[in-house]
């Protein structure tokens, strides 16, 4: 091989290393904190305002409000049972926006409590967008919208890893 294309070799490697390496430090040490993705939101969520428990006898009623108020909210509403002896719970749901593709950052979270007479009271609650905005960090590699162009640039980016790798393992081989 001609000492040119050896340079040539070497100035690919190095160069493609260099920037796919730091897009893929980036994904891969978000991507190793979403692990943790749920227990950050908790963590980073301050407490909402002392709200009453919901016995499991209440919930259909209240999933029939929400669903009068928020029609759009079927697919998204949760219970979360905290004593299975007594059977009390949270209630909530989220408001999916059906025009932010992948981004999860707009939707709006709602908790549902009971009132002094037993109705349902909807208030709308800000959980910490922390976890969100590094799971984003994570699948588009610190580029600033979730949206498919950007995971098709972290495509690329992955082939210029590629790249550098064969033109390392090219490299060793002529220099050995």
């Amino acid at each position: 091989m001609r000492k040119t294309t050896l340079e040539t070799y070497k100035t690919v490697h190095t160069w493609t290393g260099i920037v796919a390496g730091l897009a893929l430090f980036i994904a891969f040490f978000a991507g190793a904190l979403t692990i943790f993705k749920d227990a950050l939101k908790h963590w980073a969520t301050p407490p909402v305002e002392q709200q009453t428990e919901i016995h499991f006898q209440q919930v259909p009623g209240f999933i029939a409000e929400i669903l009068k108020q928020y029609p759009k909210a079927g697919r998204d509403i949760y219970f979360e049972v905290s004593d299975l002896q007594n059977r009390k719970g949270e209630l909530s749901f989220q408001l999916v926006d059906p025009a932010s593709d992948h981004d999860v950052l707009s939707n709006k979270h709602y908790t549902v409590s009971a009132d002094d007479q037993g109705n349902a009271l909807i208030q709308q609650v800000y959980p910490s967008q922390i976890s969100e905005f590094i799971d984003v960090l994570h699948r588009v590699v610190g580029l600033p919208l979730d949206i498919d162009e950007f995971r098709w640039i972290m495509g690329v980016i992955a082939l210029l890893y590629a790249l550098a790798l064969v033109s390392g393992v090219i490299i060793f081989f002529r220099i050995c």
